[in-house]
């Protein structure tokens, strides 16, 4: 189980890459209908005291965001069943699809005072996040 988790990490972090590159060159050509409005993601939970302890000692936008990153990466399991798709069904089971994913680092993030999207293709089934960092849009 622990390399299937690692093997989906690997696949995820390159994709990711590869979609980094993509939306720079692309950003101002994204479609707005594929934000997903934040207000559309409810949860039961107070994200700005859980994400506190995330990002302990964090001072940049930069360290945050990759403290966020980095508590979903080690923590947070790919739900294979396909069946976890909202922010609170993820943090409790501590697993989900791309959206439950997309909708905790949301959550997490703008709890702490970032300003993030969540993306979700119309082309391809999946949804990612976007992250405002030092007036730059990054994935």
């Amino acid at each position: 189980m622990r390399n299937l988790f690692i093997g989906i990490f690997l696949f995820v972090s390159l994709c990711a890459n590869a979609q980094y590159d993509m939306y720079r060159a692309y950003q101002p050509n994204i479609d707005k209908k594929e934000l997903i409005k934040g207000s559309e993601v409810r949860s039961k939970y107070d994200w700005s005291g859980i994400t506190k302890g995330i990002i302990k000692g964090c001072t940049t936008e930069k360290q945050k965001a990759r403290a966020i990153y980095n508590y979903i990466c080690e923590n947070i399991s790919y739900d294979t069943n396909y069946q976890i798709y909202h922010v609170d069904q993820c943090w409790e089971q501590k697993k989900g699809v791309c959206q439950a994913y997309s909708e905790l680092f949301y959550c997490m993030a703008t709890a702490v005072g970032l300003e993030c999207h969540i993306i979700s293709g119309s082309k391809v089934n999946h949804a990612w996040n976007g992250v405002k960092i030092n007036g730059k849009w990054m994935l």
